[in-house]
């Protein structure tokens, strides 16, 4: 999955699941994707025949489930931000307060709230 990509409140980002004997991530390359609010898990593999894939500069931050889950033998994760749980929550609170603050009137080179 050759990036960007924005997955935004979903139960699962990215999911691959092992529903066959052999199956497995060979050689795929996921980078530059961002994954906000997923409910369950941010980046969830299976165990598999996983090979040569790559999980490179992603940002994963995951509503309440966890940031990821699952294999790693096959699978290299390099230069990701995964975050806390509920990271986004707070964020927006506190872009709601900055919203809520007055805004300084401008009157030419004074500034008076």
């Amino acid at each position: 999955m050759d990036g960007p990509n924005v997955v935004v409140n979903t139960s699962t980002g990215f999911d691959f699941w092992h529903a066959t004997n052999g199956s497995g991530l060979i050689d795929d390359v996921f980078d530059n994707n961002t994954i906000v609010n997923a409910w369950n898990c941010g980046v969830c593999f299976d165990a598999g025949a996983h090979s040569g894939t790559l999980l490179r500069n992603n940002l994963v931050v995951p509503r309440s489930g966890t940031v990821t889950s699952g294999a790693a033998a096959g699978i290299d994760a390099i230069s990701n931000l995964f975050t806390c749980r509920g990271a986004l929550s707070f964020a927006a609170r506190d872009a709601r307060r900055l919203h809520s603050l007055p805004v300084p009137e401008h009157h030419g080179d004074v500034h008076r709230a």
